[in-house]
């Protein structure tokens, strides 16, 4: 029974390609920006459009782009939806909506800006509901401000946490550095495609190809070595797009990315199968990395973060995906290296492994090229 519990421990993470193929995006990050002034409070949430449409449709033609029309169609529920968005409480009493506004700018954001009349009080207790209704791991950002645009409260709210007590006291930067490394290990994690990626470039690793066969590696140095390098290629890369794509310096099409993201999956699966990298995975690995860290951007990029968060933001999620990541290779390769030499590893666990995630990965290539799920025919073929 040995083996047998070995392969299940092996394909742990594989085997969650049964999981619904909508778990391989990003389940979201938005931002809550509450400024408190003198005589009025304004508060402004962001989103990206795609969690938004978990809602209510907007693009209703599917381009891509939100027309006149569309918007004026969708105004009244997306009015609807930003007067309740977020919700403030001082001595139990709700503060009343002055004004809502909905806007969509061109980075595909959606913004829902409100206005409350403000009521004295040593604390006020902030909810938002909204994110009871989105995906179950949908994070959101919440930054209190002074009305000189300094912070004074942050945390970060989810579906089990809807509401928290803001006690104006200004936070440290350490607190967001922190907190979005935590982002940066959950956006890791739940991201398949980028798991798959990293997991079909380390299972090779204790093996080397030689004449149409997969013998093992005889030490335990130079697959470590291999495996350090993959990684390193793959986190430089990515390193370099996300920050250049956070800082605005490069804007690729989302829809685009995530392509492509899952074709390098396909490609990184097949070269398992049937090697044409096998001298140069490092070079895939770094390739097709500058395409992932567009896709790690794409969880922040709709949060129009401010300069003073910037870089906070920017290191501690760089270093989360990274910490997540290494947890990924600590994982993976001690029992990769540990049952090498099994009869079970080159078949089933690399190549039947690799051919699992290629049809996946094949699958979530085609549903966001034509922007469709592919997986509701079997599930609901009626629909």
């Amino acid at each position: 029974m040995k083996p047998f519990f070995c392969i299940s421990r092996l394909i742990a993470l594989i085997s969650m390609l049964g999981m619904p193929c909508a778990h391989a995006h990003d389940p979201g990050l938005s931002l809550a920006v509450l400024t408190l002034s003198d005589h009025r409070w304004f508060a402004q949430l962001n989103f990206a459009r795609r969690d938004i449409e978990l809602l209510t449709p907007i693009d209703l033609d599917h381009d891509g782009r939100v027309s006149a029309m569309e918007y004026g169609a969708a105004r009244p529920e997306l009015q609807a939806l930003a007067e309740h968005a977020l919700i403030l409480r001082i001595s139990g009493k709700r503060l009343e909506v002055q004004h809502s506004d909905v806007v969509i700018d061109q980075n595909d954001g959606l913004r829902f800006q409100l206005q409350f009349k403000r009521m004295n009080g040593s604390s006020i207790l902030v909810s938002s509901p909204l994110l009871g209704q989105l995906s179950s791991g949908h994070r959101q950002f919440l930054s209190v401000k002074d009305q000189a645009n300094n912070p004074v409260f942050e945390t970060i709210l989810h579906s089990h946490n809807l509401q928290t007590v803001v006690t104006p006291i200004p936070p440290a930067l350490t607190e967001t550095f922190i907190s979005f490394i935590t982002e940066g290990i959950w956006h890791i994690w739940v991201g398949m495609d980028h798991i798959l990626f990293l997991l079909t470039l380390i299972l090779p690793a204790v093996l080397k190809y030689h004449h149409h066969r997969w013998p093992s590696v005889d030490k335990l140095k130079p697959a470590m070595i291999d495996v350090l390098k993959i990684v390193t290629a793959f986190t430089l890369a990515h390193s370099i797009t996300f920050s250049l794509a956070i800082l605005e310096m490069i804007n690729l099409p989302e829809r685009w990315v995530e392509s492509v993201i899952a074709f390098s999956v396909v490609i990184a699966a097949l070269n398992n199968l049937q090697p044409l990298f096998s001298a140069s995975r490092i070079w895939l690995a770094f390739g097709f990395g500058l395409i992932h860290g567009f896709g790690f951007a794409n969880a922040l990029t709709d949060l129009s973060l401010f300069k003073d968060t910037m870089a906070s933001v920017l290191l501690g999620f760089n270093l989360g995906v990274e910490i997540g990541q290494l947890m990924i290779v600590m994982l993976v390769f001690p029992l990769a290296y540990s049952y090498r030499n099994t009869w079970f590893y080159p078949s089933l666990i690399l190549k039947g492994g690799s051919l699992a995630a290629a049809i996946v990965a094949s699958v979530w290539m085609v549903e966001r090229i034509f922007d469709d799920k592919i997986t509701t025919l079997f599930i609901n073929p009626m629909t």
